[in-house]
C-alpha cells in the first residue's frame, strides 16, 4: 500500500510540475493536458503496471537485460504494452495523438530508469576484467530493445491513426520528398545530433572527476536524475537545432542516440582501458560520462528530449513568422 501511494505521489508531483513548465512556454491550457495525458498512460501501464513484474527483487539494481530476471515472457509482455500505451496515447491526446502519443512509451521507461539503480550497481558484483567486458560488450547492443519498444508504441499510435484519424491533423507538415539534397540533411542531422549530444551529456552530467596520466580523466557516477536531466536536455538541444536548420524531424537525434551510445562503449570500454581501469581505479569510476550511463536511460530520455526540442523549434519558427 505505501509503495502504491509512494507512486502515486511522485508521479502527481511529476504531473505538476511539468504543466508549470509547459506553461512558462506559453502552451495552451488543453494541449498541456492532452500531453500529459498521453504521459500518463506510459507512466500507468508501462511505468506502474508493468514494473510490477520486472522490477529487480533488489532495489538498487538496475533496469537491464544483462544478468536480469527479465525472461522472454516479460519481453514479450514489454512489447506487447508499448504498442498498447502508443495506441492509448494517441487517443487520450487525439488529434495530436500522432506526435503526443509517442510520449507514451518513453515516459514508461524513463520511470524505471529513476526507480532503479545506475551502472555502478550493475558493475559492483562484477569487478573483474573479464566481467566488466562482458558487461559493455552486452550494453552497447542493448539498447536495440529499447528502441525496438519505442518502434512498437510508434506503430501504436499509427495503427490507431487509421482506425480513428483526425478530420484534420492540426500538426501535419507537408509530406517531403526523398532526393539527394534531403538525405544529404538527414545524415547531417544524425551526425550534429551525436556530435551534440556527446558533448552536451558530458557538461551536464557531473560527478566527482579526477586527472589521469594515461586517458585523460576519469568520472564518478552521476545520479539517476541528473542522467535523465543531462539527456534530456542534451537531445532536447539537438532536436531543436536539427528542426530549426534542417528542416528534419526529431526521430533522427533519437536514431542518434544509440548510435553514440555504441561507439563510445566501443571506443573507450575497449579491453585496454577497462584492464587500465581495473588496475588503478575503483569500479566507481568510469572513463567518461557516457560510459556510467544505461541504456535504458539513454533510449527513454532522449526520445522525450529530441521531441521537445522538434516542438521548440516549430513554435519558436512560427513566433517568429508572426512577429
Amino acid at each position: 500500500m505505501e509503495s502504491t501511494l509512494d507512486w502515486i505521489l511522485k508521479i502527481a508531483a511529476a504531473v505538476g510540475f511539468l504543466y508549470l513548465v509547459l506553461s512558462l512556454f506559453n502552451v495552451h491550457w488543453l494541449l498541456r493536458v492532452r500531453i500529459l495525458s498521453a504521459m500518463a498512460v506510459g507512466a500507468a501501464l508501462i511505468g506502474f503496471l508493468l514494473w510490477l513484474r520486472v522490477a529487480p527483487a533488489d532495489p538498487l539494481s538496475p533496469v537491464t537485460l544483462f544478468g536480469t530476471t527479465i525472461s522472454w515472457t516479460d519481453s514479450l509482455l514489454c512489447i506487447l504494452a508499448a504498442f498498447i500505451a502508443g495506441a492509448g496515447g494517441y487517443l487520450v491526446s487525439y488529434p495530436y495523438g500522432k506526435v503526443m502519443g509517442l510520449l507514451a512509451v518513453p515516459t514508461g521507461l524513463g520511470l524505471w530508469a529513476l526507480q532503479s539503480g545506475t551502472m555502478r550497481n550493475l558493475l559492483l558484483t562484477r569487478s573483474s576484467l573479464e566481467q566488466r567486458t562482458a558487461v559493455y560488450e552486452f550494453l552497447r547492443l542493448e539498447t536495440l530493445f529499447w528502441i525496438a519498444l519505442l518502434l512498437f508504441g510508434a506503430a501504436g499510435c499509427f495503427l490507431a491513426s487509421k482506425i480513428l484519424p483526425p478530420k484534420v491533423d492540426p500538426l501535419a507538415e507537408d509530406r517531403k520528398k526523398l532526393n539527394p539534397n534531403r538525405l544529404v540533411s538527414m545524415i547531417v542531422a544524425v551526425l550534429a545530433s551525436f556530435v551534440i549530444a556527446q558533448f552536451a551529456i558530458g557538461l551536464f552530467a557531473q560527478d566527482v572527476r579526477y586527472p589521469d596520466a594515461q586517458i585523460g580523466s576519469v568520472t564518478g557516477q552521476p545520479g539517476s536524475r541528473q542522467i535523465a536531466f543531462a539527456v534530456f536536455a542534451s537531445f532536447t538541444i539537438a532536436g531543436f537545432l536539427i528542426k530549426y536548420f534542417l528542416d528534419c524531424d526529431h526521430y533522427l537525434a533519437v536514431a542518434a542516440g544509440p548510435i553514440l551510445y555504441y561507439f563510445v562503449i566501443s571506443k573507450t570500454c575497449g579491453p585496454d582501458i577497462l584492464q587500465y581501469m581495473t588496475e588503478n581505479w575503483a569500479v566507481t569510476y568510469f572513463p567518461n560520462t557516457i560510459s556510467s550511463i544505461l541504456p535504458i536511460q539513454i533510449v527513454s530520455f532522449s526520445a522525450i528530449g529530441a521531441l521537445s526540442g522538434h516542438w521548440l523549434a516549430v513554435k519558436y519558427k512560427s513566433t517568429k513568422e508572426v512577429i
